[in-house]
């Protein structure tokens, strides 16, 4: 008896050196390592797709010996809910989650890539689900360390995260490729709004459906009431620091939900996410691969910030909670097209005015003008997110304006072959945009 516990305690060494220390190479060492784990008395469940390797022991706890194999035990600790996973209905579980981001970014099942998953204890230099890319003579495969109570989110978050890493390197021979956070968080916040947990397989559990379906955008609806969603820029290369505060995290998450259905959800944008993945491993960031799939909607990295912040300020828009009364709105924009000044009288007096925007550009020194007219368009931004339709096109007609100026004052003082060509072209400039902003202070005037 001590002889075979103590030939078993050595089968299980060479099984984890063979599993998670060295890339399995070839098909003989494959079958190998699935003979050691029939004869450690663990078990290899491969899921219905064949793309999932389950690995686990399939021992109950004791506290649930009435229960049969493929069951999930929801359990609480913290603010967390945490399910008891078993090999079997882990299985399944996988195969659940897959259907969803395939049909999320309508893609076909034609995986290369095999996801071995470890249920149990986790090695003592591994963090629960990180997921490590192992190179294989005909492509990649991927492993995961699942311990046995694990949050029900994370699990899903996780296994769309390795789907995701496994398309990207699908046909990748050369460095390994990683799609961006808003991606993943986006994909994965969809899906956790649109099914929750139906992904999770429980065993003896009635599950009542209703049959609304569920809006993939509620989270976000809820965590972008009150606030601008991150820009582009912010999404791409967040501030790790700052997304250490849960409000911050939750309204990153809720900015990634939304870029992801708003590229998905239009007909220029829609094939852009697709045609990105297998180019991330080619470039040095996700900006550049971003670039090239878009390269008939998007000139450069200006115009997709414009974009966001158009179709995030209309979403907010198609909310109607969010919107303010036309007086209000009118009575905000009024404020926003002056600046409060002071001026010296004397000694001890200041007069104290507000001056047109108009004039701003007029007689202010360019560089006293860009503050005021940048910390001028993020107010319009804001404001328009809040107007109802009709106001909503004008008020984003004066920050475009506003923009516009912004870009060729500062392409103008950089291109300076004289000083009165210089001065020449920027009263040009300036006479332009306040035509137009008069042009837009006549017609909202006239509402």
């Amino acid at each position: 008896m001590c002889q075979n516990a103590k030939w078993i305690r050595r089968a299980r060494s060479l099984l984890l050196v063979l599993l998670t220390a060295v890339p399995v190479a070839n098909a003989q060492a494959q079958a190998q390592a699935a003979l050691l784990w029939a004869v450690t008395n663990s078990v290899a469940i491969t899921s219905a797709s064949r793309q999932f390797m389950v690995h686990g022991d399939p021992e109950l706890p004791k506290s649930s010996s009435q229960i049969t194999p493929g069951w999930t035990r929801l359990t609480s600790q913290g603010d967390g809910e945490l399910i008891e996973l078993e090999p079997r209905s882990l299985a399944v579980t996988c195969e659940r989650i897959k259907t969803a981001v395939l049909s999320r970014l309508q893609l076909q099942d034609v995986w290369r890539g095999r996801i071995h998953l470890f249920v149990g204890p986790i090695p003592r230099n591994e963090q629960p689900f990180r997921i490590l890319p192992d190179q294989y003579l005909d492509g990649w495969q991927y492993r995961l360390y699942v311990p046995r109570k694990f949050s029900w989110k994370g699990l899903v978050r996780g296994i769309s995260e390795a789907l995701i890493l496994e398309i990207v390197n699908r046909n990748n021979r050369g460095a390994f490729g990683q799609a961006p956070l808003w991606f993943n968080e986006g994909i994965s916040g969809l899906l956790l709004n649109e099914h929750g947990r139906s992904f999770i397989t429980e065993a003896y559990t009635y599950r009542i459906q209703s049959e609304r379906k569920p809006d993939p955008l509620a989270f976000a609806r809820e965590q972008l009431r009150d606030r601008e969603p991150p820009s582009f820029a912010d999404l791409g290369f967040p501030d790790a620091g700052r997304l250490q505060d849960p409000a911050e995290w939750r309204r990153y998450q809720a900015g990634a939900q939304l870029l992801v259905h708003e590229l998905q959800s239009h007909r220029e944008t829609r094939g852009i996410l697709n045609a990105m993945l297998p180019l991330l491993p080619n470039h040095l960031n996700f900006h550049t691969a971003f670039l090239e799939a878009s390269r008939e909607r998007f000139l450069s990295l200006l115009e997709v910030e414009k974009w966001w912040a158009l179709a995030s300020a209309d979403f907010r828009f198609r909310d109607p909670s969010t919107l303010w009364q036309r007086e209000k709105i009118l009575a905000s924009l009024a404020s926003v097209l002056v600046e409060p000044t002071a001026t010296s009288i004397g000694t001890s007096q200041t007069a104290r005015g507000d001056i047109a925007l108009t004039e701003l550009i007029r007689t202010w020194e360019f560089r006293l003008q860009e503050e005021v007219l940048r910390r001028k368009v993020l107010q319009l931004r804001i404001l328009a997110s809040h107007a109802p339709k009709p106001l909503f096109g004008l008020i984003m007609n004066y920050s475009r304006t506003l923009e516009q100026y912004l870009a060729a004052r500062s392409g103008a003082g950089k291109d300076s072959p004289s000083r009165g060509t210089v001065e020449t072209r920027t009263q040009f400039i300036a006479r332009q945009t306040i035509q137009r902003l008069t042009s837009l202070d006549q017609q909202r005037r006239a509402l």
